[in-house]
């Protein structure tokens, strides 16, 4: 007898992305394939940081192994709504799978990509240096 799918699926919905603060930034940690579902999840995290005031965010997406094309449309939207609120959206740690994808539609400049965490974070407080 099959397995009930259920489970599953609420393990899925209920998969928070992990997040945490480094200096000014929230730092959110999407795992597995990011698409469908997933990124749903990432934009409503997305959304709710920034409905909280947390508007320089960095996706940290060493644990992403893959991204479909409905997620690359998904972070379009997360950048936007981040530079619309006046900050900014940053990827760190992107595989090279990931990297790809992104390259193929275009996408990777718009995320400012970074080798590390403490780098995407500490580009924000770059950046306003620079305005001043």
């Amino acid at each position: 007898m099959p397995a009930h799918p259920v489970p599953e699926i609420q393990k899925i919905l209920l998969d928070a992305c992990r997040g945490r603060r480094i200096g000014r930034a929230v730092v959110l940690a999407p795992e597995g394939e990011l698409g469908g579902v997933r990124a749903l999840r990432l934009e409503r995290e997305v959304d709710r940081a920034i409905g909280r005031g947390d508007v320089r965010i960095v996706l940290d997406l060493r644990r992403v192994g893959s991204i479909t094309g409905s997620a690359v449309a998904t972070l379009i939207r997360c950048v936007a709504a981040a530079r619309i609120a006046g900050g900014d959206l940053r990827a760190a740690r992107m595989r090279m799978t990931v990297r790809h994808s992104l390259a193929l539609v275009g996408g990777a400049h718009w995320l400012r990509p970074h080798r590390t965490i403490e780098g995407a974070c500490a580009s924000f407080a770059e950046e306003e240096a620079r305005d001043d």
